[in-house]
């Protein structure tokens, strides 16, 4: 009988930052794209309205993130 123990560990990133415009003040409502660069799997969220946007559970990768926001 032969028995096998697989061990796994699971890496993932969460990233998280504040959409400012020039003057400092937050920009609620922005579009928020990170695209991993090596799959070109893209995700996208708005930041909320204290201008906060948070990227949970990314697999291991380089990222592009790109903002959009209406006026800029």
């Amino acid at each position: 009988m032969l028995r096998l123990s697989l061990f796994t560990q699971s890496f993932t990133a969460t990233v998280t930052g504040t959409i400012q415009d020039s003057s400092g003040a937050v920009v609620p409502g922005a579009t928020i794209k990170a695209t991993n660069t090596g799959t070109n799997l893209t995700q996208s969220l708005p930041s909320g309205a204290d201008g906060i946007y948070r990227f949970a559970a990314l697999p291991p990768g380089t990222y592009r993130l790109e903002v959009v926001a209406s006026g800029f």
